[in-house]
């Protein structure tokens, strides 16, 4: 799936190869909340500013390109929907006191919902989390970073001509 990333979506040298244009067609996603049809037809209007002979893939194999990196990277949080508390247990430090993952019920003071909805479907009622987060880890954005071999001589700290900061931390 992978291996026509690096490739140029059409010939010339200026040509941007299909990572680009998928990050950025995903951050415009991201930033205008497109929905799947609004991106679709955006992806089509852009596939067709190319030469006829362009190796630009459809949207559903764009989009299945995206999830396959959300997947591994992006975690959801149930919330209730005052903001009071994330149904989680935290393990970090300071956060060690939350444990919520077990509640059915937001506990804070006049809030008290359920942490479910109920919705009708064409297949009958489905439970559904009454307000989602979506967590991105700050650790799949630095291992992409440090990833890249130019980087290298400025993360060194024990080398003579060391970066201004402290790498160690």
């Amino acid at each position: 799936m992978f291996d026509t990333l690096t490739n140029p979506v059409y010939d010339a040298e200026t040509a941007p190869c299909m990572a680009e244009v998928l990050g950025i067609m995903f951050a415009w996603m991201g930033r205008h909340k497109a929905t799947d049809a609004a991106s679709k037809d955006c992806w089509g209007m852009l596939a067709m500013l190319l030469p006829p002979d362009h190796d630009m893939p459809g949207f559903t194999y764009a989009k299945r390109i995206l999830e396959k990196h959300l997947d591994g990277t992006m975690e959801t949080i149930e919330m209730c929907s005052c903001d009071e508390i994330a149904y989680i247990d935290c393990t970090s430090g300071p956060l060690q006191g939350y444990k919520h993952a077990h509640r059915t019920r937001c506990p804070a003071k006049g809030c008290g919902l359920s942490r479910y909805i109920w919705v009708h479907t064409n297949n009958g009622r489905k439970q559904l989390p009454r307000k989602l987060m979506y967590y991105m880890p700050a650790k799949h954005f630095l291992q992409d970073v440090f990833r890249k071999a130019a980087l290298a001589p400025d993360l060194r700290h024990d080398s003579g001509d060391r970066p201004s900061g402290s790498t160690r931390h």
